[in-house]
């Protein structure tokens, strides 16, 4: 599978700036090699909310403004401090509308 995350905020930080990890899950068994640019590491558990999202790619940081902006306020739940994470479900390219088919991962804790 490919997974997204952003590291960046970019209501905050300067699109051009905004960092993002382009990764790939691997077999447990896979070993990581000596000298490699490639970045081994495994992702953290926890709770995590799902927002299924199958629109253009541009209309991807709307559906976090409205899960942020709208949702997470008026639920039991905060945002925690693990970054989300974007599941990429197809290629928009192969896709019949163009469309980005994308299950977000938000962090989450309950609300105290």
């Amino acid at each position: 599978m490919y997974i997204g995350i952003s590291l960046d905020d970019p209501s905050v930080t300067e699109e051009y700036a905004c960092r993002y990890d382009a990764c790939v899950t691997i077999p447990p068994d896979a070993r990581e090699e000596g000298g490699s640019e490639v970045e081994f590491r495994t992702l953290p558990g926890g709770l995590y909310g799902l927002y299924s999202f199958y629109d253009t790619i541009d209309k991807l940081a709307i559906a976090y403004q409205s899960i942020y902006g709208q949702w997470l306020p008026n639920s039991i739940y905060e945002p925690d401090d693990r970054h989300c994470l974007e599941f990429c479900m197809n290629n928009p390219a192969e896709d019949p509308e163009g469309k980005a088919k994308i299950d977000l991962y938000i962090p989450l804790v309950p609300r105290e």
